[in-house]
């Protein structure tokens, strides 16, 4: 729903609350002027004033009537105090109000606010009449709303301003006294202002009448450019003139020539005590052969604008043209300066006629256009204080990015050191607040400084333009290398898909790579993109191309960097996904416990191609070190795969993949027995037999090397080795049975052992026609050498188990006459 404006019917609402107030306070205080009030509260916005009541309009008018019944003249009182709520409020928090009165000035209203900024408070209704009065000689009122032609009338500011509640009662005599100090210094200026204009009158006159040896256009130039100044284009805050001391071209503050903000030594202290020079050294620009100098002071304004204020060196000469010192200007350039054409400004129109004859395009031709159309459009506090080779390189730059667009970083660093102005171009449709403040970093770090100041600008076209102030801390600051920075800021600029089309580019060749970066630029969503690196999906993107419809899983089991307790396992599903309920399952059985999971689905081009969907859990176990193993990690999988694809049963059993080493056919021949056991009325279930294995790893281990000892075809040993090796583990199983504490644990493990023992042959060993192990397992059994079987005692028996059948062949003689049961 849209926020509603407020419109004739709230004004008319307002209005009638300010005509409330007036009648109520008629009645209790008929002192106050009605006029008074209406020009308190009528330049409020009417969505702001209605949140008070009436009774609140007219306290505050009665204690603001009583703030301005006296005040020493030409001196400012201030007051920040919490303001009490009336019931009917409808206000969301409390407030505090500064209230001020002082000599009505330029630059006072604008100058409040950016204090009150500055102190970090935000404000919530800003009320600013100005009054005509008639005081005595001790400040008492005398008449509100006076006559402007009364010899003792004078202009107030009367400032309100509403805050969110400040409880803090030194917090609020700091903003006071903070405020007190602004508004000296905006005293200060103004009372200057005139001074300073004849002062820059009579510099104009100076460089008139003494011309130094400095070409004409450079002389002409730098007199047109004070008139401008004066001619309402600057806002003059403060002026010294300086003198050459000595050999080394030394300056030093001309005493009694000290205007406006400028009026101590060589320095102006800030209002926290700071001494900070204006400029550390002029050298370079006194030696030089420039008239003038525009750059930044490296403090900000406290006056009108919260910004860094503009610096203006003129030079000085006698009579005779030689060069004797400087005359120091500090303000803030008015709108003017920003808005109206170089070529209608003195001094910039100067430094783009010589960009545009070095450039020798023709003035109306394209790239004569456009070349005009970046020197327009630049930056123009930079403008003013650039050279003009640089600038030259800069523009013509700038002109090259139309024809093809792409990161570029124009440094420059102030000539005295104190900043680097660095214009950045970046993709637009990639920039934003976070991408502004990532190349801000990583400018600051590169630099060895903070960032001071910065300035997006969207020309037309692909691009925008940033422009940052790296200010120098108490190091000097770096040189970076321009390749640096430009590779720095395409990092920071460069987006997920940039670099996943990077990453395949370089892991793949090139045929290859084009092919994988048409399927996959856009394939992977938001979540993917937000939670995995570029170089993460072109490993993912390795096992997506491996799967298919006949091969619909992949899964991968890692180390997290996320946690120390924690096994990573990514499971990806061709077509559909895994719902969480099978997956679960699987897992805890093979001793995981799963503590969170994302899915994430990935839909490789074109339009039609069968989605992939990626699982990516994070899961708990007892020994995280083992599931870190390499070995153990191929064998979860494995077995992670085979219990999906159906292959391997889901049961207690597959606990031993990592508590006993051993692999998921293993697991499967394990579980074979077990069932064969049961087969035989063994008196344990299978959980108490899992559980006695799961307790005892390194014994289970051990029965599945009796077994290999017995049956393995690869080994290459005679019936006598073989028969020994049999007898050396069988030898390690009886000492692992001493630590064995319960009897039943005991009798289950034993009849493991005795079921290897009275095996004669298997297929366990048997591969299908692509290399698998069969799906079934057949061993062939000594029934006269099994323990505790039922009678009648057959000859042999051959149990058959799969994850989907199992069966029994029984044979009570030499010639076969059973069958499967």
């Amino acid at each position: 729903m849209l926020e509603r404006l407020p419109g004739a019917g709230e004004e008319s609402k307002a209005h009638r609350l300010i005509g409330s107030a007036v009648a109520l306070l008629g009645g209790t205080r008929p002192d106050i002027p009605s006029d008074f009030v209406v020009q308190l509260w009528h330049s409020a916005s009417p969505e702001d004033l209605l949140q008070y009541p009436r009774e609140a309009l007219a306290r505050i008018t009665e204690d603001t009537w009583a703030f301005l019944a006296r005040r020493t003249p030409g001196v400012p009182k201030i007051r920040f105090e919490p303001l009490r709520r009336e019931p009917g409020a409808s206000t969301a928090a409390a407030q505090s109000v500064v209230t001020l009165i002082n000599d009505d000035m330029p630059f006072l209203f604008d100058s409040v606010l950016a204090e009150i900024a500055e102190q970090g408070l935000d404000v919530q209704l800003a009320l600013h009449p100005v009054i005509t009065v008639e005081r005595d000689a001790d400040g008492t009122l005398v008449q509100y709303a006076a006559s402007p032609l009364s010899p003792r009338a004078r202009r107030e500011s009367l400032i309100h301003i509403y805050v969110a509640a400040v409880e803090d009662e030194n917090r609020r005599a700091g903003v006071v006294q903070a405020l007190a100090l602004m508004l000296a210094d905006v005293r200060t200026a103004v009372l200057a202002w005139k001074p300073m204009l004849d002062r820059i009158a009579a510099a104009v006159a100076e460089l008139t009448a003494n011309p130094p040896d400095l070409p004409p256009g450079e002389i002409s130039e730098a007199v047109q450019f004070l008139q401008w100044l004066a001619n309402d284009n600057f806002t003059f805050l403060g002026m010294r003139d300086y003198a050459l001391a000595g050999l080394d071209g030394t300056l030093e503050p001309v005493e009694g020539t000290a205007l406006g903000l400028l009026a101590g030594p060589d320095m102006w202290p800030r209002r926290s005590g700071e001494l900070v020079a204006i400029t550390p050294d002029n050298r370079g620009f006194i030696a030089g052969p420039q008239a003038l100098i525009v750059t930044k002071a490296n403090v900000r304004s406290p006056v009108h604008r919260r910004v860094h204020m503009d610096y203006i060196g003129v030079k000085r000469f006698d009579t005779s043209g030689a060069l004797v010192g400087e005359l120091r200007i500090i303000g803030l350039f008015t709108s003017t300066a920003y808005t109206r054409s170089t070529r209608s400004i003195p001094y910039l129109r100067r430094k783009v006629d010589a960009v545009l004859r070095q450039a020798g395009f023709d003035p109306k031709g394209h790239s004569g256009k456009a070349l005009v159309n970046v020197l327009e459009t630049y930056p123009r506090d930079e403008l003013f204080q650039i050279d003009e080779e640089t600038l030259y390189r800069f523009a013509v730059a700038i002109l090259q990015l139309d024809i093809r667009p792409r990161v570029r970083v124009l440094p420059r660093r102030d000539m005295f050191g104190r900043f680097a102005s660095v214009l950045v171009y970046a993709p637009r449709d990639r920039y934003d607040s976070r991408t502004r403040a990532g190349i801000g970093d990583f400018l600051a770090a590169s630099y060895g400084g903070h960032v001071s100041a910065f300035n997006p600008f969207f020309p037309e076209g692909p691009l925008v333009r940033v422009h940052f102030i790296i200010g120098a801390g108490s190091a000097p600051l770096r040189e970076p290398e321009l390749r640096e920075l430009e590779q720095g800021v395409t990092d920071v600029v460069r987006t997920w898909t940039d670099a996943l089309v990077a990453a395949l580019e370089e892991s793949f060749e090139p045929a290859k790579a084009r092919a994988l970066i048409a399927r996959y630029r856009a394939a992977f969503s938001v979540g993917y993109r937000e939670a995995f690196s570029s170089e993460t999906a072109v490993a993912d993107i390795r096992m997506i191309e491996r799967l298919s419809e006949a091969r619909p899983l992949g899964v991968d089991g890692r180390r997290r960097a996320d946690t120390d307790h924690g096994v990573g396992l990514k499971v990806w599903s061709y077509g559909v996904p895994i719902p969480l309920s099978k997956r679960v399952p699987v897992l805890e059985n093979i001793g995981f416990r799963v503590v969170d999971e994302r899915t994430y689905e990935v839909r490789p081009a074109p339009e039609g191609t069968a989605p992939v969907w990626l699982h990516d859990m994070l899961l708990e176990t007892v020994d995280v070190d083992a599931a870190h193993g390499e070995a153990n990690k191929s064998r979860v999988e494995t077995c992670f795969l085979n219990v999906m694809r159906g292959r391997a049963e889901n049961d207690g059993y597959n606990a031993l993949v990592m508590g006993a080493g051993v692999a998921w056919r293993e697991v499967a021949l394990i579980r074979a027995i077990s069932r064969f056991l049961r087969q035989v009325r063994t008196p344990y279930s299978q959980d108490y037999m899992w559980t006695t294995l799961r307790k005892h790893p390194a014994i289970a281990e051990h029965i599945v090397r009796l077994f290999h000892a017995r049956f393995d075809p690869t080994l290459d040993l005679s019936v006598d080795a073989r028969r020994e090796r049999e007898q050396a583990v069988l030898a390690e199983i009886e000492g692992a049975l001493q630590a064995v504490e319960s009897l039943d644990e005991d009798r289950i493990i034993r009849r493991f052992v005795n079921a290897v023992q009275a095996a004669m042959r298997t297929s366990f060993y048997q591969v299908d026609t692509d290399g698998q192990p069969k799906a079934a397992i057949a061993i062939k059994y000594d029934s006269r050498c099994l323990e505790d079987i039922p009678l009648p005692r057959p000859l042999y028996e051959i149990f058959v188990y799969s994850p989907g059948a199992e069966g029994v062949h029984l044979r009570f003689g030499k010639v076969a006459r059973g069958g499967i049961r």
